[in-house]
C-alpha cells in the first residue's frame, strides 16, 4: 500500500452534483469489493477442506465443517460491504427526497401491463 490517505473524492459536499459524485465514487469502489470477498471465501473454503490433517475417522467431513466456519467470516464481510453499498446508494435518494421535492423521483416500469382490449378480457372465444 502506498503511504497516500485513501479517499473517495472531494469531501467539500455544497452541491447536489457533489454529493451525487461522492455517492457514484463511493459505490464504484465499494461494489466490486462485495465479488472480491465472496470468491475469496469460495476459495480459502476450498483450499482449507482440501487441506491435510483431519480426522482419519471422520473422513474429512471434519475438514470441510471446519472450513465452511473459517469461510462465513469473509462472507459476512462480504454482505456487510454489501450493506454499505446500498447505504450509499440510500444516502442521496434520501437527499433527494428531503432537500428536493420539487424533483420527481426516477421512475419505476410497471410490472405488469394490462394492454388487452376492453370486452373480452383477453380471451379468444
Amino acid at each position: 500500500m502506498t503511504g497516500k490517505p485513501f479517499t473517495l473524492g472531494d469531501v467539500e459536499l455544497y452541491s447536489a452534483k457533489a454529493l451525487r459524485d461522492y455517492c457514484a465514487n463511493a459505490r464504484g469502489l465499494i461494489r466490486p469489493l462485495h465479488h472480491e470477498l465472496l470468491i475469496s471465501a469460495e476459495e480459502l473454503e476450498a483450499a482449507l477442506a482440501s487441506a491435510p490433517g483431519g480426522h482419519w475417522a471422520a473422513m474429512g467431513i471434519d475438514q470441510k465443517v471446519r472450513a465452511r466456519l473459517v469461510a462465513k467470516h469473509l462472507r459476512h464481510a462480504a454482505e456487510n460491504v454489501e450493506l454499505v453499498c446500498a447505504n450509499v446508494i440510500r444516502t442521496y435518494q434520501s437527499y433527494r427526497k428531503h432537500f428536493q421535492p420539487g424533483v420527481p423521483a426516477a421512475r419505476r416500469k410497471p410490472m405488469f401491463i394490462h394492454d388487452d382490449g376492453p370486452g373480452d378480457g383477453g380471451y379468444a372465444a
